[in-house]
């Protein structure tokens, strides 16, 4: 029996072709497929905080024929990566309390603050915008104004005492009183201030000077009945 072979190489496979008496046998043998190198690693998928990177390979190292086999393995692999952490902005805090009023009374301020914490800025992250302190008027009602005695007035001159009826004449001399005074009125109480303290005036004793010479003389003119003639007769007054 004659047998004749031929052997043809195609791209993708290898064709055996037997003639046995006339009669033509095929045999296909397919070329299975071969992954080619890696690819380098890929830039990362974020450009801050964490991404994934990968590489690849292709099925092309040969490439498998109609009939052969497919490549076997992955042909991606990946890996988590890590650039420069993403920048944080900052958010402003929740407002506080006021704080207490810097005046008691005649209008004062008070205010209240925040902070840039609610995140604070990080890696280059933007700072809060806004106000970061408030204020507001406080106590605007008029403060107290507490009276104060003005100066004391010049002492007056010595007088009687007005206890003793009897030293009331312009005639009086010896022990007296003289006094002085003062007005709640520099300033007078206002706002419900308080009213001035101590006393509002001042006595001290003194004395009234009786005098050194007697009155000057005066001329009375009497009558006598057993004389026709008038007699002036000088006498100190009476």
């Amino acid at each position: 029996m004659m047998v004749h072979l031929r052997r043809l190489l195609l791209l993708s496979a290898t064709v055996t072709v037997f003639i046995i008496g006339g009669i033509y046998l095929i045999n296909i043998q397919s070329i299975p497929g071969g992954y080619s190198s890696w690819s380098g690693w890929s830039v990362c998928s974020k450009t801050c905080g964490e991404g994934l990177q990968g590489k690849i390979r292709k099925c092309n190292n040969p490439t498998p024929g109609p009939l052969g086999k497919l490549c076997s393995g992955p042909n991606v692999i990946t890996r988590r990566c890590k650039d420069a952490p993403c920048p944080v902005d900052g958010g402003p805090s929740d407002w506080s309390d006021f704080g207490n009023c810097n005046k008691p009374c005649g209008g004062g301020m008070r205010k209240r603050v925040r902070t840039c914490t609610n995140p604070s800025p990080l890696f280059g992250g933007k700072k809060c915008e806004g106000a970061m302190e408030q204020t507001q008027s406080c106590n605007i009602h008029k403060c107290p104004i507490h009276g104060r005695f003005s100066k004391w007035s010049e002492f007056s001159k010595c007088q009687p005492d007005n206890t003793n009826s009897a030293k009331n004449s312009s005639a009086f001399c010896g022990p007296g009183v003289k006094i002085r005074r003062r007005i709640c009125n520099s300033p007078s109480p206002a706002f419900g201030g308080k009213q001035c303290e101590g006393a509002m005036s001042e006595t001290h004793s003194c004395i009234i000077p009786c005098p050194t010479t007697l009155p000057p003389a005066t001329e009375k003119t009497f009558t006598n009945a057993n004389n026709t003639n008038n007699s002036n007769i000088t006498t100190g007054s009476t």
